[in-house]
């Protein structure tokens, strides 16, 4: 096959480096997962209107402190949106998987999981990382690419329960890249499962199995806990009374300057 490089010079090069580069966007490596509020949730994973929708990136890590570990995870990346109305509330889990993987050829589906406290926290104490611990469990809600949507209830990574599903949700794979909506409504419907109340910062965890690679079980890609906030409303008080205060100040403005007036308008008579 003939050498082609020659066919490119230095500046071309470059041009495609930063055409490539424009394609994408850059990461929001934040702490807090913003929900915002909406009309409608878009039901389908690809819809136009999560475009608009503020997005974190989450770092991933392999699962190395149970055996069996992973040491080298294929998903090394997340990124999380969050819409909610009146009623639900729907986030969106995208990552880049170059094969979609239903179990077949004998290897393990692909699956994410999303992990909240189970119940109120005592203080700032979270639950283990690591699927929760005896003390304080964890609601985990898990999809597979093989199965659709379960639920959970987990006190670690060897003690995993599963318990009927409040959660609803769609996924697609386009392009090399999942796309998955996981939905549920704001108050649960049971025990130990968590209430998403607006202003309220809920811990969140991620855990990513690609199973391409044969990654199954506790071998998994992992995140540390971040916080998921559904915005609250502004209170049509929060614009009013800067008016009320601007229109008061103008308003004894005018009262002392007209006292002012008044007064040396008498000193000039006198």
């Amino acid at each position: 096959m003939p050498s082609f490089s020659d066919a490119w010079n230095a500046e071309d090069l470059w041009h495609l480096a930063n055409y490539l580069h424009s394609l994408g966007r850059e990461p929001n490596w934040a702490e807090i997962v913003r929900g915002t509020k909406t009309e409608s949730i878009p039901s389908e994973p690809f819809d136009e209107a999560w475009n608009g929708v503020p997005t974190i990136d989450v770092r991933l890590v392999g699962q190395i402190i149970q055996e069996p570990r992973l040491f080298n995870p294929s998903v090394q990346s997340l990124s999380i949106q969050a819409l909610f109305d009146e009623q639900d509330l729907a986030l969106l889990l995208t990552w880049n998987d170059r094969f979609e993987n239903k179990g077949q050829d004998e290897n393990p589906s692909d699956r994410v999981s999303m992990l909240f406290p189970s119940r109120e926290l005592e203080g700032s104490k979270k639950p283990y990382f690591l699927m929760g611990d005896r003390r304080n469990s964890v609601d985990s809600w898990r999809w597979s690419a093989d199965s659709g949507i379960e639920t959970f209830l987990s006190r670690g990574m060897n003690d995993v329960k599963p318990r009927s599903s409040p959660v609803t949700g769609k996924s697609e794979f386009r392009d090399g890249q999942y796309r998955v909506i996981l939905r549920r409504s704001l108050r649960s419907g049971g025990e130990d499962e968590v209430d998403f109340i607006p202003g309220k910062m809920i811990p969140i965890a991620w855990n990513i199995w690609d199973g391409q690679y044969g990654e199954s079980g506790k071998q998994r890609a992992i995140s540390r806990w971040y916080y998921l906030l559904l915005e609250p409303e502004t209170p049509w008080t929060t614009w009013m009374w800067p008016v009320v205060v601007v229109l008061l100040a103008a308003g004894g403005e005018v009262l002392g300057l007209r006292r002012l007036r008044k007064g040396w308008a008498e000193e000039s008579a006198t």
